[in-house]
């Protein structure tokens, strides 16, 4: 199978986005109070902002998982390559904001870290739908009658 499956894709990646997007909060819950207090305030359009920007980093990375595998296989190595990629993207990303707003480094770090089995666990998951998912075939005809 080396065609790429969008649908799968598409799907997969938005459930890895909304899994990240869960585990960071509580990690940061967790972990990041002090990088937390330095960031400002953000409403309710920024917050919007951030769970589409997290679910189509959900979709990069199974896009990635999907382009890896062709070359690491299915499974473990492909997912590692794949979280690695995403996760290298994201905390240049992070830290240019951080920078930007003027966060310490050393509240920076904990949660730059910390993502890291996040998007590691989202990923796997996405990478597990996509190779396990099977379309339910539909139900055979029925054999024609003889006629009477």
């Amino acid at each position: 199978m080396n065609r790429l499956q969008w649908g799968r894709i598409l799907v997969f990646g938005v459930l890895a986005g909304i899994v990240w997007t869960l585990l960071s909060a509580v990690m940061l819950a967790l972990i990041g109070n002090e990088f937390l207090a330095a960031l400002p305030e953000r409403s309710g359009p920024v917050q919007k902002f951030l769970l589409a920007a997290n679910i189509a980093a959900g979709v990069w990375a199974t896009w990635l998982y999907s382009i890896v595998r062709a070359q690491y296989g299915r499974g473990f190595k492909s997912v590692v390559a794949a979280t690695g990629g995403w996760w290298v993207i994201q905390s240049l990303q992070s830290s240019k904001w951080a920078a930007l707003e003027g966060v310490p480094m050393h509240a920076a770090w904990a949660p730059g870290l910390g993502t890291l089995p996040g998007m590691f666990l989202a990923t796997l998951l996405a990478a597990w739908c996509y190779e396990n998912y099977q379309r339910t075939a539909s139900p055979p005809a029925a054999p024609p009658q003889p006629a009477a």
